[in-house]
Formats: structure tokens, C-alpha cells, sequence
């Protein structure tokens, strides 16, 4: 508040207005300060402070917020909202008009969020430089980074979003514009349309070696382990996200008709037409692979992630109002069916980190090929949250690196901070299919 204002820190704002990018504190330190004493020197001429008070001032240093602290928490999400606000309405309308915007942002959650993605990065880093002592020589490992997007699934609004570990030192929003392979956190969709099919999770599939043959390449696909365990149902297939046995059911299944599945939950990035697809070859980001596990979560229904409530100009008027409008993409019964599937990822799968929140949760780990990139992506009756972690320039994060290790405790923390003091709810019985 201007009251609390000190008289250096009075002085040094009454400086600005008349070269502000010249008089820059942060810029021109050493030409603001004189700047400022300019300010002193007229308030001692005209006998608002004495001789005493104007030379304790001009000794003050200028005790300037470092821009990190400055900026606060939320500014990937406010970033990516101004710049589309500003596309929409133009700057001059949107920056003097004194419209008031109304966003669907938690800030205590964006808080959580951020705390909890520092800390897993830094968590992971520590295990990068461990390693690297150990291999004598080795050149210290890059900083990895890492995403997290955290939705309503009822509505599609966005209640935390960030897109990287410092906005200070890199603007680049990874949760909205990195387009990364999901690895096994695509799987779901096969299995989707695998129940959309009339398959059932208890049906067997064959894990046993396969082999194939394209213009004179040869393509063995293997599981994470090595090993091959003959006959599974396609629910223990899809807990322990086991490759083989995957491929076999695209291919059972098409690979246009898993896209096709895929598209209708909300993935719009571009798809390969082959059976690695199975494996999550092809690229996504964070955003849309949250909101369409945000489709399994709301019994089917799509929901478009909104970021802005509504919008007021300065008199108060609605300007613009974003109601959430969802359509059925998947029947409720199939959709259900595959959180019953996804459920079992958590209680007995690779996603059993997860079971520490002591709630009905339902979703996948992602880990793809040397660990270069680790998702997880997971939901409750109400909420959708996904993590992504990574470096910008595709290496492998480290041995053992998966998505269960790297990501999912991230995830944990997320949402451990949105669901405190919050009913346990559990997941609506599935209805029979017609």
C-alpha cells in the first residue's frame, strides 16, 4: 500500500514516469539512483523533509524483489493467458479498458503444484549427479525439467498448470507446446477401444516372442523386463504394462480404430498408422493427454480445457462467459470399464506408488525408450492431473528413470495437496452397456 511506503522507496517511483525504461532500477541501477536523488533533492527544497531524512534516503539502497521472487507463482499459466486474451481482444482493449478477468486458477494448488515439481526435479537430480560420480569422468548431467497440468474433470477447468521448473530462467511452456512420446501412458487408449469392441478384461492375450518384417527391417518388439509370460488377460497386460501383448491386440484391433478412439478423447496431436503406436510413439503434450484421461474420468464425456471463467468490462458488464459444454465421446459403460482397468494399475500395477493417498484413484505410468521422457497421468472421480518429466533436448534422464519413479511421486504430492480436507469419493458403478 502506498502508506507503507519508505521515503526512498517513494522517491525511487516518483522518478519513473518520465523515462521509465532509462531510469530502469533494474536496467540502470547507478543512473536510477541519481535519478532519485533528484526526487530527494526537490522534496528538501521545498521543505517536505529535512536536511537529515534526504541524505538517509539517498544512502538507502534501492532494495529491489529479485525477479524470481517478483514474479510469484502462476506465470506460465498467466503468460499463456495473456497472450491469448491479447490475441482475442487486442492490447489497448485488454491492457486500458480495465477489464476484469475472472480464471479458472487455484493459486494455493498452483503453489503446491510447483513446490511439489521442484522438489521430484530436484529429488531426480540429486540421483543424476550420484550416478554421475560414480562413472568416473562423466560430465555432470544437464537439469531436467518437467510439467504439470491439474483439471476439473466435470468441468475441463484448469486449477494449476506449469510449464517448467523456473519461469525466470526459461518461458518456454513445456505442459502446452513440448510434443513428447507418452510412451506407455497411451496404452489406455488401446485398451479403450478394446472395450468399445466388446473385448473384456478378462480375455487372454499371448505374451510369447513376435517378430515382424517391413521393407527388409525387422521389428522384435520385447517388454521392459525381457521377459515373456504366455498367456495374459488384458488386465494384467495393461497393470504391468506389458509390451507384447499390447501390439497383438492393436493389431487385432486396427491401428486407424485405436486412433479413431484416441481422437474422440481429446488426443489432436498428430498419430503414427503402425503397430508402435501401441508404445506411444507419437507425440503429444501434457495438456491434451490430461484432458483426455479427463474424458475416462467424466463417464466419456469430453470436456475442452478452459482456463478463463468469465470476463467483465469496466463497468462491470459481462464480456464473455465460458460455460462448460462437454459431448459424449466414449459410452459411459466403456468409459467406466476402463477406470475399473486403470483402478488396477494403482492397486496392483506399475502405478502402486500412487495407493499412499488412501483414495480411489485410476491411471498410467509413461516411460519411453532410455528413460528420455516419464509421465504419469491419473485421476479421481473429480479431478484429472498429469506430470511430464523430460530434458528440452530428448536424453535419457538415467537408469531406471520411469515413470513410477520420476514422475509419479510428483503426481502424489499434486494431488495429495488438492484433495486435502476433501470427502473421499469413489468412482460411480459402471452401468451395463444396451
Amino acid at each position: 500500500s502506498v502508506q507503507d511506503l519508505t521515503l526512498p522507496e517513494a522517491a525511487m517511483l516518483a522518478a519513473l514516469p518520465r523515462s521509465p525504461g532509462n531510469y530502469s532500477p533494474f536496467e540502470r541501477p547507478e543512473l536510477a539512483q541519481r535519478r532519485r536523488a533528484i526526487v530527494v533533492g526537490r522534496l528538501l527544497e521545498h521543505g517536505y523533509i529535512g536536511e537529515a531524512e534526504a541524505k538517509a534516503a539517498n544512502r538507502a539502497a534501492l532494495g529491489l524483489i529479485p525477479p524470481e521472487r517478483r514474479r510469484g507463482s502462476g506465470q506460465y499459466f498467466l503468460e499463456y493467458l495473456q497472450q491469448s486474451l491479447e490475441a482475442k481482444y487486442g492490447g489497448d482493449v485488454l491492457y486500458k479498458s480495465g477489464m476484469a478477468i475472472y480464471t479458472t486458477l487455484d493459486p494455493a494448488l498452483q503453489r503446491a503444484a510447483e513446490h511439489a515439481l521442484r522438489d521430484g526435479l530436484q529429488a531426480l537430480a540429486g540421483r543424476q549427479a550420484a550416478a554421475a560420480s560414480r562413472r568416473q569422468g562423466s560430465p555432470a548431467p544437464p537439469v531436467p525439467e518437467g510439467a504439470v497440468v491439474v483439471m476439473e474433470a466435470a468441468t475441463g477447468y484448469i486449477k494449476a498448470l506449469i510449464g517448467g521448473a523456473d519461469f525466470a530462467r526459461t518461458e518456454f511452456n513445456r505442459a502446452l507446446h513440448a510434443h513428447r512420446q507418452p510412451g506407455s501412458a497411451f496404452k489406455p487408449f488401446v485398451y479403450l477401444a478394446a472395450l468399445e469392441a466388446g473385448r473384456l478384461p478378462t480375455e487372454i492375450l499371448d505374451d510369447s516372442p513376435i517378430r515382424y518384417v517391413s521393407a527388409g527391417k525387422v521389428w522384435a518388439p520385447e517388454n521392459y523386463d525381457g521377459k515373456f509370460r504366455g498367456p495374459v488377460t488384458l488386465q494384467q497386460a495393461l497393470e504391468e504394462s506389458i509390451n507384447v501383448p499390447t501390439i497383438r491386440l492393436l493389431e487385432q484391433l486396427g491401428v486407424n480404430t485405436v486412433i479413431d478412439t484416441a481422437r474422440r478423447a481429446g488426443i489432436q496431436s498428430p498419430l503414427p498408422h503402425d503397430l508402435t503406436l501401441a508404445l506411444g510413439s507419437g507425440d503429444v503434450t501434457l495438456l491434451e493427454l490430461t484432458a483426455a484421461y479427463g474424458t475416462f474420468a467424466n463417464q466419456g464425456v469430453r470436456m475442452e480445457p478452459l482456463m478463463v471463467r468469465y470476463v467483465t468490462d469496466a463497468q462491470g458488464r459481462l464480456v464473455e462467459e465460458n460455460i462448460p459444454q462437454g459431448r459424449e465421446a466414449v459410452e459411459p459403460a466403456v468409459a467406466g470399464g476402463l477406470t475399473e482397468m486403470l483402478r488396477g494399475v494403482v492397486e496392483r500395477g506399475t502405478g502402486v506408488a500412487a495407493r499412499v493417498l488412501e483414495r480411489p484413484v485410476a491411471g498410467k505410468t509413461g516411460t519411453t525408450n532410455d528413460f528420455s521422457n516419464a509421465w504419469f497421468v491419473g485421476y479421481t472421480p473429480s479431478l484429472v492431473a498429469g506430470v511430464w518429466v523430460g530434458h528440452d533436448r530428448p536424453r535419457s534422464l538415467g537408469h531406471e528413470e520411469t515413470g513410477a519413479r520420476a514422475a509419479l511421486p510428483i503426481w502424489v504430492a499434486v494431488m495429495r495437496a488438492a484433495l486435502r480436507g476433501t470427502p473421499v469419493e469413489d468412482f460411480p458403478t459402471p452401468p451395463a452397456r444396451p
